[in-house]
């Protein structure tokens, strides 16, 4: 089921693309605008809502604003399928934009060392619609820390786990990529989930075997120095041996 959110944005380029099939051109690009400037919209209603755009565009004259959304679509969705009844100028400016653009994808660049890392989010690839890069990380006690924007960054000085999203128009995730990282002084918590690292605290095992073994040791050398002494509680008998 889809959220709230999610519901009303897709309504909207429902309702966005019928205005623009029934000709009402700048209520379409109003209602599909509305629509790509706020969030909740998948990659491939995200595309949808830029091509009818680009369609809306054209029709009232913008060229300049049709590439713009094309460009766009190219790289939110390169294999939109523009319907037959869309004018031959827009299929060309998507092919040529769909043959420039490049895949939009996520990178997580570490650095520092010692106790604190710090982690960048980069975007490599297509730009265009692109609105914003968020880098959030959950650390090994649950804190929770977030960056955004065109290139965010965080100082992690606990071992954590993070993830970064390229966000583009209408809130459509194109690309992500995550990460565990480490910090000196402790070992990563994610690699085995709820596991205790083998050398963490003493060897409480080795410790009470050796206790155990000096217990008896001091008994067997308390007993063979009373024996020594002449007490007879202690004195060893048994037969005579003649050789």
């Amino acid at each position: 089921m889809l959220a709230p959110a999610g519901a009303r944005a897709q309504d909207a380029v429902a309702t966005g693309v019928a205005q623009y099939r029934d000709a009402e051109f700048a209520a379409a690009r109003r209602t599909l605008t509305r629509a790509l400037e706020g969030d909740g919209l998948s990659r491939a209603d995200a595309g949808r809502a830029l091509g009818a755009l680009a369609a809306v565009d054209f029709a009232l004259g913008d060229v300049e604003a049709m590439r713009a959304h094309v460009a766009a679509l190219a790289v939110v969705d390169p294999t939109y399928a523009f319907g037959p009844e869309i004018p031959p100028e827009i299929r060309d400016a998507f092919d040529e934009a769909r043959t420039s653009a490049r895949l939009a994808a996520v990178r997580l660049v570490p650095s520092g060392s010692g106790a604190t890392r710090r982690l960048t989010a980069v975007l490599t690839g297509g730009r265009a619609g692109l609105r914003e890069l968020v880098l959030e990380c959950v650390d090994d006690l649950g804190v929770r820390a977030s960056d955004r924007g065109a290139e965010p960054e965080l100082a992690i000085a606990r071992p954590a786990r993070c993830e970064a999203r390229a966000v583009w128009v209408g809130g459509a995730i194109v690309a992500r990529a995550s990460e565990s990282v480490a910090t000196d002084g402790a070992a990563s918590p994610w690699t085995r989930a709820g596991a205790r690292p083998r050398d963490e605290g003493p060897p409480w095992l080795w410790i009470g075997l050796g206790v155990g073994a000096l217990v008896v040791v001091a008994v067997i050398v308390g007993v063979a120095v009373a024996a020594s002494s002449g007490d007879p509680r202690y004195q060893l008998s048994g037969p005579a041996v003649t050789w």
